[in-house]
């Protein structure tokens, strides 16, 4: 049976108490270009995530913690080298070369988005959720979603709730131009969506009791938000 000691996550936070997220420390891409290093194949990749609330509960000094045989001979396999760095999920592994390649969720969106394709069946290849004439507006707005909200939950508090207010405004704006509009973006689910989610279905469960973004609810508080999650969750298959 494999132990592990308790992880004091206060340690994450800088010298000053702030708490400053960690850059993501594996930065390489599954490419379908020819001779790429990671090439995408059949049963080579393996996606790590966590499907809790909070992935810390299953961190320890050094990041994620493994706990079946597999996982830990994995952890094992790099532990010499890149000893020095913590890594956390989602984390997506190389069997074939038995190393990590990438633990930037953004990253890891717009590899499965594209790069994948030719190994997937044919009706899932024309799903796109970058497309061309949105990106730069996709590019905005996950810029603007990662810094004053998925980021702005572990910092909590009032800066939390002002956020929430303009991206409330942002919803109720599409809506009221056009019905069609029920995403970020207007009327198609695109990448901003998706990373906007993972955050924000969990923040009535977690981050409003247990982070202290507790000043409003979404269910109570921000109806557009809730519409939007309620689409998604009970309407997108995937969601």
């Amino acid at each position: 049976m494999l132990t592990h000691s308790k992880v004091d996550i206060l340690k994450f936070a800088s010298k000053d108490g702030a708490y400053n997220r960690m850059a993501s420390q594996f930065r390489n891409t599954v490419s379908s270009e020819s001779g790429a290093l990671f090439a995408p194949e059949i049963n080579r990749c393996h996606l790590y995530m966590s499907r809790f609330g909070g992935a810390h509960w299953h961190m320890d000094d050094k990041g994620w913690r493994f706990s079946t045989e597999e996982e830990v001979a994995d952890k094992s396999a790099i532990a010499g080298t890149l000893d020095h760095l913590r890594f956390t999920v989602a984390l997506l592994w190389d069997k074939k070369e038995q190393t990590i390649v990438n633990n930037e969720s953004s990253e890891m969106i717009w590899m499965l988005n594209t790069e994948f394709n030719s190994v997937i069946e044919p009706k899932y290849r024309d799903v796109d959720i970058y497309l061309k004439e949105l990106r730069s507006q996709i590019d905005e707005l996950n810029c603007w979603i990662y810094y004053t909200i998925k980021n702005d939950v572990y910092k909590a508090g009032f800066a939390t709730k002002q956020h929430l207010d303009k991206l409330e405004a942002l919803l109720k704006d599409n809506i009221t131009k056009d019905q069609k509009n029920k995403f970020l973006t207007g009327v198609t689910l695109d990448k901003a969506d998706i990373r906007l989610y993972s955050t924000l279905v969990r923040f009535d469960a977690v981050y409003h009791q247990h982070f202290k973004c507790n000043i409003k609810m979404l269910r109570h508080d921000y109806p557009y938000i809730h519409d939007w999650l309620r689409l998604l969750y009970r309407k997108i298959s995937g969601f």
